[in-house]
């Protein structure tokens, strides 16, 4: 579903089409359409599709997913930024916030995945004297119960 967003705006940014510069320029309020900021839109194309071609190589290691998803819900954090600067509440911002929602569920997903992150070398274990500790802490005023 993210791709479906992320695909078509990366092609807009990147070819600077005047409807793709039309509707970044609404959201965004930079001056796309009289020629300034252009980079902005090229930026964000690679942006979008370096990111979904990470989120298509995350598909067989997960690790990679989690950049994708990152700088995708970096992109669309920042178009959500831009939209609250200037005013924009309720519907208006609805598309972006989904798109930041799957962008960031990529994220989580990808994480979740054994093998995506590396092994810390850090492990949660029981100390040796932790059965000597339960049985040491019973109420004073009770009997301790015999091994």
């Amino acid at each position: 579903m993210l791709l479906l967003e992320t695909l078509p705006s990366a092609a807009a940014g990147l070819s600077r089409a005047k409807v793709g510069l039309a509707r970044l320029d609404q959201l965004t309020r930079l001056g796309l359409l009289e020629g300034r900021n252009l980079w902005v839109a090229s930026l964000l194309g690679t942006v979008h599709l370096v990111g979904s071609a990470a989120v298509i190589a995350g598909l067989f290691v997960p690790a990679v997913a989690i950049v994708g998803g990152g700088l995708e819900a970096a992109a669309f954090g920042w178009v959500l930024s831009r939209q609250l600067a200037h005013g924009d509440r309720g519907r208006a911002l609805g598309a972006y916030l989904l798109f930041a929602a799957l962008a960031v569920a990529v994220l989580v997903v990808a994480a979740a995945r054994p093998g995506s992150l590396p092994a810390s070398g850090f492990r949660i274990r029981p100390s040796p004297g932790a059965a000597l500790v339960r049985e040491i802490s019973v109420p004073a005023n009770r009997p301790v119960p015999a091994a």
